[in-house]
């Protein structure tokens, strides 16, 4: 194949793009592709009928910008809005900005579409210290600052939404966010977990009012108050040390009889004098009022024990729900609690779709394996592009 060519199944939604080829003073063959074999082949490209521009066997741009067609000629972006890029990152977390940050290092054109702002629950930490690097404690929106800025440093782009749907078995993937549409060869999986719900009575109905997930959003409400900490593993341990600087007393309710965090931290929630633990116990309704929280209703799991106790602020840590909701990730293979399984490399059941951070089954969970993830998934999205055969076009 000496030219690029140009499958034209929409010709209003082409002519931008041819527009930009003529400028460019590109020599292209354009091939009318509302029917018949050359229809079938933009299908087989892209999982749809609609416009093709083949660049050569390994590369082709889906329904293209005049930006789309002037980047991947010239190397220049130009005016407009670009559709297409070499790899797309769903999740702005540390995962995702890391394999944003070295897919565009390697002069391959990167986007990460992030719903929020970027550092995924890295944000919403007090201080980070095991992050190596750093010899004293950093905040952790200060390091998704930094993180931010050295992806976009290296040409990383950002797209504010959600990824509402994606079409991820076709060698062009497909992404649709806010009714806008990208594509790409090569996808990397990083949306990251949110907070398990516990299930009670009057979690949903006080979120907001009294119910949270996050210490370092809300704790500077409860100033000066009693709080609950509900759960027992590393974030709530860490969490309830946060409130234990702001809140007169920190009460940690935990359905075991011991805690799961890490020992360091086990030891300082010990030695803080205004923490307190009730073991074996768990949360059986959230009660409230108009005005909020008022209390919780508490059962011990051995003695059966029923009590309650008077509280206005509820902090929940019970574990993560990965983000696998979004409509087309049902594609990938996942385990039982929806985690997304990969190899050692990262890479899923589906040629060029990849997984890192949180999302991924048997992630550690920390900030620097997610980083190390979005390096291990970049170098797969690279390794994937350059070695990539479309399918043949007919002839």
């Amino acid at each position: 194949m000496d030219r690029i060519r140009f499958y034209v199944a929409d010709r209003e939604k082409a002519a931008a793009a041819l527009e930009a080829l003529r400028a460019a003073g590109a020599e292209f063959d354009l091939i009318e592709a509302t029917r018949g074999p050359e229809a079938d082949y933009t299908v087989s490209v892209s999982g749809g009928l609609r416009n093709v521009l083949l660049l050569n066997p390994h590369r082709a741009l889906v329904e293209p910008s005049a930006a789309d067609a002037a980047y991947y000629l010239t190397g220049e972006a130009g005016e407009g809005e670009r559709r297409n890029y070499d790899v797309v990152t769903l999740g702005g977390g540390p995962a995702g900005m890391t394999a944003a940050m070295y897919t565009a290092r390697a002069n391959m054109s990167a986007l990460i579409i992030e719903e929020l702002i970027l550092g995924g629950l890295m944000t919403k930490t007090e201080e980070i210290e095991n992050y190596p690097g750093f010899d004293e404690p950093i905040l952790g929106f200060d390091l998704a600052m930094k993180m931010e800025r050295q992806a976009r440093r290296f040409g990383a782009e950002v797209h504010n939404g959600r990824a509402d749907e994606v079409e991820l078995e076709r060698p062009v993937k497909r992404i649709v966010s806010g009714g806008r549409e990208f594509f790409c060869p090569a996808v990397v999986v990083a949306v990251g977990t949110f907070p398990r719900r516990l299930g009670v009575p009057g979690e949903e109905e006080y979120y907001g009012r009294g119910v949270s997930y996050c210490a370092t959003c809300d704790g500077a409400l409860y100033r000066g108050e009693d709080v609950y900490v509900i759960g027992g593993g590393d974030s709530a341990v860490q969490e309830a040390l946060y409130l234990s600087k702001l809140c007169r007393t920190v009460t940690v309710v935990h359905r075991r009889d011991e805690l799961r965090a890490e020992k360091i931290l086990q030891e300082r929630a010990f030695a803080a004098p205004n923490v307190d633990f009730l073991w074996d116990t768990v949360v059986d309704e959230i009660a409230g009022d108009e005005s909020g929280v008022t209390g919780l209703k508490l059962r011990n799991k051995k003695t059966g024990e029923r009590f309650t106790r008077k509280v206005r602020g509820v902090f929940i840590f019970i574990g993560l729900v990965p983000r696998t909701d979004v409509k087309g990730l049902e594609a990938l293979e996942q385990d039982e609690q929806g985690f997304i399984v990969t190899d050692r490399h990262t890479a899923t059941n589906v040629p060029g779709v990849f997984a890192a951070g949180d999302v991924r089954a048997g992630s550690f969970r920390q900030i620097a394996t997610a980083t190390a993830d979005g390096c291990v998934a970049s170098h797969g999205c690279i390794t994937h592009i350059n070695s990539m055969d479309l399918p043949a076009p007919p002839r």
